[in-house]
């Protein structure tokens, strides 16, 4: 828009100019005709020597008359163009400040997006710290359960397992949410090896031992929340995680299918279910092999 006003602006002065010196022209001509009158034509036209020079004459007449008048039509005309040249630019000043207005209007909408995303960058990178830090939780979580399970491994492995097929440890209820191995993390929104599976079941629904053994750890563990850790022989340890309540204790001898607590969701957990897992000789194994399901 700018450059075409430029562009108009130009026109618009050498058009002025074309009108400067089509004035001076159509001055003189004007001076000449009002000083000799229509006398001079004929002048011309008597004084031809004969008939044929008389019609040559008549001729050069008729083309001064034309050019006079087109002289008086190109004076109009650029008259005209000064006239629409001038209001094009009024008008194109004016479409240039209203798409200058309109630029105005969408700088200031993207600068309040762009504030906007700036915040929500803001809030994104606090959620990510949040999250990184329960992260960090899970992880020192899974630690402390993986190095009691470690630690009790060669006690473990000293006695032999004698309790038969597993039991299924939530009676009733059947439906796995979420399987054992590398998963999408519904909380953290990171995929990360999952040790066991859910059992997703209403708050309190009863869990029991899924085969004979000792109890060797029961109590809050951050992300697992209220977890339990069976030790069933021969390398064969069973974790029970997010409990709503405990019904036992370090120490107690279980047999297969005694209560051993409720399923809950404490902990880091987005709905009520069991987090079962099963380690053999210090490192986690697919449930799978254990249960029917």
């Amino acid at each position: 828009k700018e450059i075409l006003l430029v562009e108009i602006e130009e026109e618009l002065e050498q058009a002025k100019i074309d009108e400067i010196e089509q004035y001076e022209t159509s001055k003189k001509r004007i001076k000449y005709m009002y000083e000799n009158g229509n006398s001079g034509y004929l002048d011309v036209i008597f004084s031809a020597e004969s008939f044929s020079d008389m019609l040559n004459k008549i001729e050069y007449v008729e083309r001064i008359l034309e050019y006079d008048k087109n002289i008086l039509i190109n004076m109009k005309n650029i008259r005209e163009d000064i006239e629409n040249k001038e209001k094009q630019i009024i008008q194109e000043q004016e479409e240039l400040e209203e798409i200058a207005e309109e630029l105005d209007s969408q700088v200031s909408a993207l600068e309040k997006k762009l504030a906007s995303k700036e915040n929500e960058v803001t809030d994104l990178s606090g959620d990510i710290n949040s999250v990184n830090a329960d992260l960090n939780d899970l992880v020192a979580s899974e630690n402390a359960t993986n190095n009691l399970i470690i630690s009790l491994g060669g006690e473990s492995q000293l006695k032999d397992y004698s309790g038969g097929e597993f039991t299924w440890p939530v009676p009733g209820q059947y439906t796995v949410s979420s399987g054992y191995g590398n998963r999408y993390h519904p909380v953290y929104g990171v995929y990360r090896f999952h040790t066991g599976i859910d059992i997703s079941a209403p708050s309190g629904t009863t869990i029991v031992a899924v085969a004979e053994g000792t109890v060797v750890s029961a109590k809050y563990n951050g992300a697992w929340g209220n977890e339990i850790l069976i030790d069933h022989g021969g390398g064969i340890i069973t974790q029970y995680a997010h409990c709503s309540s405990m019904s036992v204790s370090v120490g107690t001898e279980v047999t297969k299918g005694q209560k051993v607590g409720g399923v809950g969701m404490t902990g880091t957990a987005t709905g009520n279910h069991l987090h079962f897992g099963v380690s053999v000789n210090g490192s986690w194994a697919s449930p799978a092999g254990y249960l029917n399901y």
